[in-house]
């Protein structure tokens, strides 16, 4: 389990740095959120690894004990993330981030037509309210609101 831990906090961790190094691009105001996130990502990662560290090993698991279906699945869950991240400045955060949670929970098997629907927009006007109404910040609007 160790290693596996490693693997991936190490693969968290250049992602968020290569994703970060692509904020500096933009103004400072819409990179904001993406730029705490990814911190956080990268913080949090190293803490897997300290943790790591410093437990016993219950159990040994290895990379390869993965079957390919659960490796299927991580590799369509970063290539959605990775969608949604890109289509960020074309579609503008809100859109985004409601197509982003209802493929999601449609892909995870969430059948209940109230959570698909419910948790994305509940979720969207948090955004709202949080960047836009709270904190002022100016964040990606897309193609549909510029």
């Amino acid at each position: 389990m160790k290693k596996a831990n490693l693997i991936f906090a190490t693969c968290f961790i250049l992602l968020s740095i290569f994703f970060y190094n692509q904020t500096l691009r933009w103004d400072p105001s819409p990179a904001a959120l993406p730029r705490f996130s990814l911190s956080l990502i990268i913080i949090f990662s190293i803490f897997m690894v300290i943790k790591d560290r410093f437990t016993k090993e219950k159990k040994s698991v290895s990379i390869q004990s993965l079957s390919k279906e659960s490796l299927l699945r991580v590799i369509i869950f970063i290539l959605m993330i990775t969608g949604y991240i890109l289509s960020i400045n074309f579609l503008g955060l809100y859109v985004s981030s409601l197509l982003f949670i209802i493929v999601v929970l449609l892909y995870i098997g969430v059948k209940d037509k109230v959570v698909i629907l419910g948790v994305p927009i509940l979720f969207v006007v948090f955004l709202y309210f949080t960047f836009s109404v709270f904190l002022r910040l100016k964040v990606p609007m897309g193609i549909f609101f510029s």
